[in-house]
């Protein structure tokens, strides 16, 4: 039961992650991407901000990986404690 119910609360959860374009730019072109192609790719998105807003999880993708995995560990036991609520 409980892993049914974390499994909906997953599947019916928009998740959007957030990081800044100069991020997104500088962790693309250290990957090998051209800068234009980067800034044009970023530019045919949905703003950050109209994705943040359709979200029901904002992982801010701003700092480490670390720092990443450490908040997607406290988001998904906000939704294990739902789901066994």
């Amino acid at each position: 039961m409980f892993r049914a119910a974390i499994a909906l609360l997953i599947a019916t959860a928009a998740w959007a992650q957030t990081a800044s374009p100069d991020t997104q730019v500088a962790r693309s072109v250290a990957r090998g991407m051209d800068e234009a192609d980067v800034r044009a790719r970023i530019a045919a998105q949905l703003p950050i901000d109209d994705r943040a807003q359709m979200a029901d999880v904002l992982l801010d993708n701003e700092g480490t990986l670390e720092e990443l995995a450490a908040e997607v560990e406290v988001l998904w036991r906000d939704l294990a404690a739902r789901a066994a609520g």
